[in-house]
């Protein structure tokens, strides 16, 4: 089972990841994660992508691709993979639908956990005080990232509705609840895929 998991900004996706890979034998892949790593590490993939960061602005794209066909390439026996917050731009998904097809690999379900805007923006601001988040440090960059999240998200979204494979997930409440609710969701996708693989063979 093979999962794309978005969010709006402070949604929570990175903690719930993590509570999917505790209950199900998920693989995670976090383009997010993964650059804040090579910042960290002063690599040459980090310097590119550190000024757009830090301003709340979307990394290259052709940074972030590399970053996911790599830890693709790593963990290419996988059979179950969660993509944390990827793809996050349409202009993003038919360099994904490529690398997808490269490794033989399917989307099955996206889910997309929602926050009111307000809430989200508290999120942030509250994450930045505790993480030490440059990119979410100022009025601006949160600004930033909430008008670049409003643009980009939506198409994407779309995209995969079409095809009958978004589940929204109301954000609010406790860790455990809106985990609980994707749950549900995970549940149902693996056993709708179970069965077809039954019936095919």
């Amino acid at each position: 089972m093979n999962i794309v998991l978005l969010s709006t900004p402070g949604g929570g996706k990175g903690t719930q990841s993590e509570k999917c890979q505790q209950k199900y034998p998920f693989t995670i892949v976090a383009p997010g994660h993964l650059l804040r790593e090579h910042i960290r590490q002063n690599t040459e993939l980090g310097k590119s992508a550190e000024n757009h960061i830090n301003a709340g602005r979307l990394a290259p794209n052709d940074v972030i691709i590399k970053v996911v066909r790599d830890e693709l390439e790593l963990h290419k026996d996988k059979k179950n993979l969660l993509f944390d917050g990827f793809p996050r731009a349409i202009v993003q998904i038919p360099l994904f639908e490529q690398l997808l097809r490269e490794h033989g690999i399917e989307i099955d379900g996206v889910i997309f956990l929602e926050l009111p805007r307000e809430e989200a923006e508290k999120r942030i601001k509250k994450r930045a005080k505790l993480l030490g988040r440059i990119d979410d440090q100022t009025e601006i960059s949160v600004a930033t990232r909430m008008q670049i999240y409003e643009k980009e998200i939506k198409p994407v979204l779309e995209f995969y509705e079409k095809q009958g494979k978004v589940s929204r997930v109301d954000g609010m409440g406790a860790i455990e609840t809106v985990f609980q609710r994707i749950v549900v969701i995970l549940d149902n996708l693996q056993n709708r895929k179970q069965q077809t693989a039954k019936h095919m063979g």
